[in-house]
């Protein structure tokens, strides 16, 4: 029986996938039942595991068992930019499902590329060139009529999921695929761009609210335009001189220009009579976060650009809205949301039509779709019926 059968794997892939998911031995021995020394020899080929065992690790690393008995290790994707490193902040090693997410990022845009090649199509994208010399408040409204976005719509959306929609579909359509990830702690990561050629890539972060995906997608956009794609979560360390946190407060900047014209932002009438430095009501705060389909803190950061909030209050309220995120966060019922509409918030429109075209014109398998959509096939009727009326999470 497979339980006991053992695997004839090549030991260097075993330690190669563990390493790459950000599992320690000890992790992974929990996982399996089986002693820490037990991993080792897997890895050293003193020992090897059972053909249950390496299925059962394949799984909790995301590789078909096949992967195991390849000669040796695949030549891995470049090192992802990490925005968030600072010589005097050091973030934490990744963690597993951030790696994760990053790999699954890459393969899918490998996949999407090689459907592209098999349907006869050429990558198309429409990407600016920035450069940190420009202005953020007056390179905001380019990038507005780039995108097709004009301030009046803003307030006909009914929804900040139909605000977020918007702008991912604004996005994908200047050939960029956009993705979503989840069971990421968003202080580690809110979103991540591959700026490789010919198409790019942006990840946001599933956990948040979509007011703040919106933010992350555009930051991420801009990162794109300067042709430096990395990991972020944009918090900007004022006192630093480093490269990566001039890239970071720029794209910061530009991407909350786009969203909030100062212009309408200070003709608004939630700010007529209020004086420079005065603290403001918090209805206030949420009333233009509503009308700009925005988050609260980017209408906080608007407003301290343009003077008209101390830096003890942005700090203060930034802090409070960081509570009350976690306390919406913890008390919120999980929810129910069905499986092609996870697929497809996950895949985004880009990549489900491409997977769906080129299972429909034959040129990859039903087993192909539900491993590149992680979708079951019974599920394909509402997932196109979805993708068709563009709904996503």
């Amino acid at each position: 029986m497979s339980s006991r059968v053992p695997a004839l794997a090549t030991p260097a892939l075993i330690e190669w996938a563990r390493s790459k998911s950000g599992l320690s031995r000890d992790q992974v021995a929990k996982h399996l039942s089986v002693a820490p020394d037990r991993v080792a020899q897997w890895e050293n080929g003193t020992q090897k595991p059972t053909v249950n065992q390496l299925r059962r690790f394949g799984r909790m690393v995301r590789r078909p068992l096949a992967f195991f008995y390849l000669p040796e290790p695949p030549r891995d994707f470049d090192a992802i930019h990490d925005f968030r490193r600072v010589p005097e902040f050091e973030p934490e090693p990744e963690s597993p499902e951030l790696l994760l997410a990053i790999r699954t990022a890459h393969d899918r845009r490998s996949i999407a590329l090689d459907l592209m090649e098999d349907l006869e199509e050429t990558p198309d994208t429409q990407l600016p060139t920035l450069t940190l010399d420009v202005d953020p408040e007056s390179l905001s409204s380019s990038i507005r009529s780039y995108l097709g976005y004009e301030a009046t719509r803003a307030v006909q959306w009914s929804s900040f999921y139909e605000a977020l929609n918007f702008w991912r579909e604004a996005i994908e359509a200047k050939g960029i695929l956009v993705l979503q990830f989840g069971d990421v702690n968003r202080a580690e990561a809110r979103g991540f761009s591959l700026a490789d050629p010919p198409l790019p890539v942006i990840a946001i972060n599933r956990t948040e609210w979509p007011q703040a995906r919106i933010f992350s997608l555009l930051h991420e956009f801009i990162h794109l335009t300067l042709r430096q794609g990395g990991l972020c979560n944009f918090v900007e360390r004022q006192t630093s001189r480093f490269e990566e946190q001039r890239v970071e407060i720029f794209c910061n900047r530009v991407a909350g220009a786009v969203l909030v014209p100062l212009g309408d932002l200070l003709s608004d009438n939630n700010l007529v009579g209020n004086r420079r430095g005065e603290d403001i009501a918090e209805p206030r705060i949420r009333d233009l976060a509503r009308r700009f389909r925005t988050s609260r803190e980017v209408i906080l950061r608007r407003l301290l650009i343009s003077n008209q909030i101390t830096q003890q209050f942005y700090e203060i309220k930034r802090a409070e809205y960081e509570k009350d995120f976690e306390a919406e966060r913890s008390s919120a019922s999980p929810g129910f949301a069905p499986p092609h509409i996870l697929a497809l918030s996950s895949a985004g429109s880009m990549f489900t039509d491409l997977v769906l075209r080129g299972y429909r014109q034959h040129r990859i398998t039903g087993a192909d779709v539900a491993d590149y959509l992680n979708l079951r096939l019974k599920h394909l009727g509402p997932l196109e019926a979805s993708l068709s009326r563009r709904t996503f999470l």
